[in-house]
């Protein structure tokens, strides 16, 4: 499988991966400490959607929608990581800096596969929260289980 055929089925992954915690969250707002873990859920899940809006906005140079609502913010960042994906250069070498480190350099394909993989990092979050919360009927978010089909 090409790179860019990779990275458009992790954007794939991500909604799935993200759409289930947004399932789940709705699911538990009923159940004792659900509303405070949704509310606590959805701050990470913000700046999941947000991570994703400041990088492509970064890579494609122009600033991207924003509403106060994640989902909606999360369809506009894949919607927009798939355009992008779609036609950029992954060769490409880019420089930022940032104080007090200095500039940094980058490819583009390891940017995307950052901001791509960002996501799973803070999904850990949101389990480490449930738990806090008393619970443990989480999603299973894991690549293995979106790519994953059982044979008999």
């Amino acid at each position: 499988m090409e790179l860019r055929e990779q990275f458009l089925r992790m954007v794939d992954y991500e909604r799935h991966a993200n759409g289930l915690w947004l399932k789940y969250l709705a699911s538990v707002a009923d159940r004792p400490n659900g509303c405070q873990l949704r509310a606590e859920s959805d701050k990470w899940l913000f700046h999941i959607a947000g991570c994703y809006r400041s990088w492509f906005n970064w890579l494609d140079g122009r600033e991207s929608d924003w509403t106060d609502d994640v989902e909606a913010n999360l369809e506009i960042q894949y919607a927009r990581m798939k355009d992008y994906i779609g036609r950029c250069d992954l060769d490409v070498m880019r420089s930022r800096s940032e104080e007090p480190h200095g500039t940094w350099q980058w490819a583009t394909r390891d940017v995307i596969h950052h901001a791509l993989t960002h996501g799973v990092y803070h999904r850990g979050h949101l389990r480490a929260l449930a738990e806090a919360h008393g619970f443990d009927d989480w999603p299973d978010t894991d690549w293995d289980e979106f790519t994953g089909k059982a044979v008999s």
